[in-house]
């Protein structure tokens, strides 16, 4: 028999599991049937019907050249407004998606560590708004609590309205004639534990710090302006002595002439604790440590910190 007598069904023919390169298909053209090598058999948006249902790459145009718009936050990569709404996502694109997860998860399990400390922060300040309270210090005197600071400046303003002439004896203290602060000598009005403030005792002027609780530790601006005759330099000591009468700390001062007068300027800090003693003597001057002082000399003593 002819093989064109022969006559081949393709239902009988074996079943193919994979398609090669070098495999054939058998096709119908307008000019005939034809054998084509599976390597050449091309698919294009022109032979399909589903088109529209592909990943359209004509959108990275539009945004920057990406597929979506991104952004790098810590470690992470994700998107960012400006990607078309309605985007096919690609592999890529999905990467970013869940970086974006990632980093919110992140977010909120740092978040509620915060919550956790702010939980903690609060139980703090509300024990010690109670400690605050029980304890409560007042600079007025007012008392609230079981405890009471009571916390006063002791600053004073000396000064002589006219001449005090020399003392007698080996030592010349430095002494005033008048209190600008407080008023009339009265000690009481800027502190009522200061018991010692004499403007020409003894040793001149003297002042003892409190020694209660009404005054601490605190640094104190002295200032001080002496005039005296017009003759040989003159050498003046500041005695600061402990609450035993130990002497604490001596400053010497020296003065300059002018036209008229020996003239002795400073401005001096120290520290000074309850119950120091302050007062000031001629350490040298022409005749034998003893010198008068002239009117408008003034010593002040002003609280800085404490």
């Amino acid at each position: 028999m002819a093989i064109e007598d022969e006559i081949i069904n393709i239902s009988d023919l074996d079943a193919g599991t994979e398609i090669l390169n070098t495999d054939k298909l058998l096709i119908e053209t307008n000019n005939g049937t034809k054998l084509l090598s599976f390597k050449d058999f091309v698919i294009s948006t022109d032979n399909i019907t589903f088109e529209d249902r592909l990943n359209d790459t004509s959108v990275a145009s539009e945004i920057d050249g990406s597929n979506i718009l991104t952004q790098s936050v810590d470690e992470y990569t994700i998107p960012k407004a400006g990607t078309t709404e309605g985007k096919t996502l690609t592999y890529g694109d999905l990467k970013h998606v869940i970086d974006m997860a990632k980093k919110n998860y992140d977010d909120i399990t740092a978040l509620s560590a915060r919550v956790d400390d702010i939980g903690d922060l609060g139980t703090q300040v509300t024990a010690n708004a109670d400690a605050i309270a029980a304890n409560e210090v007042h600079l007025d005197g007012t008392s609230i609590g079981s405890a009471t600071t009571i916390l006063k400046s002791v600053n004073f303003n000396v000064k002589n309205l006219d001449r005090l002439p020399k003392a007698s004896g080996n030592q010349s203290y430095i002494g005033f004639d008048h209190s600008v602060l407080p008023s009339g000598a009265d000690w009481t009005t800027i502190n009522s534990d200061l018991t010692n403030f004499q403007l020409n005792g003894t040793r001149g002027f003297e002042i003892t710090y409190p020694n209660t609780a009404a005054y601490v530790a605190s640094t104190i601006l002295f200032q001080g302006h002496f005039r005296f005759p017009k003759s040989s330099k003159i050498t003046i000591r500041m005695n600061i002595l402990d609450v035993d009468n130990n002497e604490k700390t001596t400053r010497d001062f020296s003065s300059v002439s002018d036209s008229k007068n020996q003239v002795i300027d400073f401005d001096y800090m120290d520290l000074i604790s309850p119950g120091d003693t302050i007062f000031f003597k001629v350490r040298s001057a022409p005749s034998g440590n003893k010198t008068a002082i002239y009117k408008n000399s003034y010593l002040r003593g002003t609280k800085i910190t404490s």
